[in-house]
Parts: structure tokens; C-alpha cells; sequence
């Protein structure tokens, strides 16, 4: 039988380094996907994993809770994530037109226009630009509302964990996944339309 998170932080705080890596593989995947969806770069997200990784190393031994890892190792990538996206140092090259005020809404319109257009050779393909879209639209959200879409709607995180992860109010929790999700609509919206209602 595989140990437990808790067993796991316990070993990892005693300095056993296998449990460490153990724990670190167990969340690996998840913890990716949650910082690719709030930066939107492939490359972005493996580097401030490794960075994570390296805070919660560093920082273990101050965890007061071990039942509580889960929700402190992704606050730790939250940060992480709101330290390059602060700094506006994406590794990624955006063009001028990406630069400027709207230019993502602007890209997002480009991509929607081209999907609606385009040939749908596969069911394959068709759904990669659809989820490709979708990433686009969540990246137009402020990074606020993409967060907490994210924690709820992909880590299945309830609005008191969200709220007790980033460390606000219930209410801004919900405000900012009602906001983002009206946002989300409107592309949706617009996607419905264009492929003749079928969602």
C-alpha cells in the first residue's frame, strides 16, 4: 500500500529525500497543469515548477499542518506564478501587436474567425483548436479571475479552499469566478453561434 500524503510530508520533514520526490511525483501532473493554465506557456510553466519545487524543498520544514500540503504547495505555485507574471518576464516572444492594450482579444478573434472558417479534417483536430481557443480565452482573463476558474473548475478546489489558499475573502472568490465566467461566456457564446448551436 502506497503511504499517504501526511506519511509522506512526515518522512520529507525528518530530511528523507526518496519521500520527497515521491511526494513531488504524486502532485507532478497536477501542479503542471494548474500553472500552465494561469501563465499559458509550455515552456513558462515547466521553469516555475522546478521552481516551486525548489520553495517547498526549501520550505517544508515550516509547514505547520502536513494534512494541509496539497493546499500549501499549490499557494507556493500561485506565488511563483504572480512572481513572473509580475516581473513581465515571459520567456516566450510576443509580437508588437500582442504588446499592445486588447492584442490577446485580438489573437483570440483571429483564431476564432480562422476555426470558424477553416476545414475540420478529424474530430481530432477540430477538438485541439477548440481547446486551443478555450486556453486563449482564459488567458485573456485577469489573472485574478484565471486563478480562481482555474483552482475551482480544473483542481476541483470548493470557494472556502480557493479563498483560504490565496488568503482573501469568500465573497472575492466568488466574484472573481462569476466575473471570469461571464468573460468565458462570451467566447462560448460566440462559438455557439457560429457553429450553428450544436453545443
Amino acid at each position: 500500500m502506497e503511504p499517504t500524503d501526511l506519511a509522506l510530508v512526515g518522512r520529507v520533514m525528518e530530511g528523507d529525500l526518496r519521500a520527497f520526490n515521491a511526494l513531488i511525483a504524486r502532485w507532478d501532473r497536477g501542479l503542471y497543469n494548474f500553472v500552465f493554465r494561469i501563465v499559458g506557456h509550455e515552456e513558462d510553466a515547466r521553469d516555475l515548477v522546478q521552481e516551486t519545487v525548489i520553495r517547498v524543498y526549501q520550505g517544508v520544514d515550516r509547514l505547520k499542518d502536513p494534512r494541509k500540503f496539497p493546499s500549501w504547495l499549490f499557494r507556493i505555485a500561485h506565488n511563483v506564478c504572480l512572481d513572473k507574471l509580475r516581473s513581465g518576464k515571459n520567456r516566450t516572444m510576443l509580437s508588437t501587436d500582442e504588446l499592445t492594450e486588447g492584442g490577446r482579444e485580438r489573437l483570440l478573434e483571429a483564431r476564432i474567425d480562422r476555426f470558424r472558417h477553416e476545414a475540420k479534417p478529424d474530430e481530432a483536430a477540430y477538438r485541439s483548436e477548440l481547446s486551443q481557443i478555450l486556453r486563449d480565452a482564459l488567458q485573456t482573463l485577469s489573472e485574478e479571475q484565471r486563478t480562481a476558474i482555474v483552482m475551482r473548475e480544473y483542481n476541483g478546489y470548493t470557494t472556502q479552499e480557493i479563498a483560504d489558499i490565496l488568503g482573501i475573502p469568500v465573497g472575492t472568490v466568488r466574484s472573481r469566478i462569476f466575473h471570469g465566467l461571464r468573460n468565458l461566456g462570451k467566447t462560448l457564446r460566440r462559438l455557439r453561434v457560429e457553429e450553428g448551436g450544436e453545443w
